[in-house]
């Protein structure tokens, strides 16, 4: 009385195959280019940044370090291919140490040019009139 069933049922469906990892994405990763956990911040943009603010209050040396920072890391973030971000923090740490060089240059000139013009005396009586006509005529020249 049992009959034959094995024209009743269709046969079990096949097994998924692997997954197909779409274009851009990490095989390794949790997801997509800029998720959590796919894409690491280069730690030594941050540096570069932080650094080049320093660079402000302390002037040349971490406004040199800024430099070297931002352009090592840039160079990594560059080379990482996609792995790791921060190419925004590292230019504006070089940016922030130039500019920091740059005052810091400007600083040191202004210093020459008040010592050159010191006139040995303790007594000043231009009320820094002459310093700020030497001040005009460098500017003219540049």
């Amino acid at each position: 009385m049992v009959e034959d069933q094995s024209e009743a049922w269709p046969p079990p469906p096949t097994p998924p195959g692997p997954p197909v990892v779409p274009s851009g994405w990490s095989a390794e990763g949790a997801g997509p280019p800029g998720y959590p956990g796919t894409v690491k911040t280069n730690g030594l943009a941050i540096a570069a940044l932080v650094v080049g603010c320093l660079g402000f209050a302390f002037c040349f040396v971490p406004s040199i370090l800024a430099i070297v920072f931002g352009y090592i890391s840039k160079s990594q973030i560059d080379q990482s291919q996609g792995t790791q971000n921060g190419r925004g923090l590292a230019i504006a740490g070089i940016v922030l140490g130039w500019v920091g060089v740059g005052i810091a240059l400007l600083g040191a000139i202004l210093l020459v040019i008040l010592a050159a013009t010191d006139s040995g005396t303790t007594v000043n009586t231009d009320n820094g009139i002459e310093t700020l006509r030497v001040l005009v005529r460098v500017a003219q020249v540049v």
